[in-house]
């Protein structure tokens, strides 16, 4: 990653407006960066988005929500130059005990962030 220009982010309300721009289908705020480093907002922004779209709750309302639950990154390859330098490394095999292990875990961390955030939103709205 040398040569490349890299952004990262923390979860932050630089990071939330980024993604709302691009969630929105907004032209690219950053477009000088081949590689844009982050945290994944997939099912958090869209819990949100659609909530924060109702009028609800502020913006820094929706960030405090956004907060909540573990914390996965995500590497954005933006350019052909960024992809012309990607190099396979290694591949793992899961069988069917670790496929379900997995599920597993994730069930158990979208339980835990549901309750979580059902329990801010409530907070945050005073209902």
């Amino acid at each position: 990653m040398t040569s490349l220009s890299v952004r990262r982010f923390e979860r932050s309300r630089e990071w939330y407006d980024y993604i709302f721009e691009n969630r929105s289908f907004h032209k690219d705020t950053l477009p000088q960066y081949d590689l844009i480093i982050g945290p994944i907002a997939n099912d958090t922004l869209y819990d949100t988005f659609g909530i924060t779209a109702s009028g609800l709750l502020s913006p820094e309302q929706s960030l405090k929500l956004l907060m909540l639950g573990g914390e996965y990154m995500q590497y954005v390859v933006k350019t052909p130059k960024c992809a012309s330098q990607l190099e396979f490394i290694s591949a793992d095999v899961l069988d069917k005990s670790d496929i379900a292990s997995n599920r597993q875990t994730v069930l158990a961390e979208e339980e835990q962030f549901h309750n979580d955030f059902a329990a801010e939103l409530e907070r945050l709205t005073g209902q």
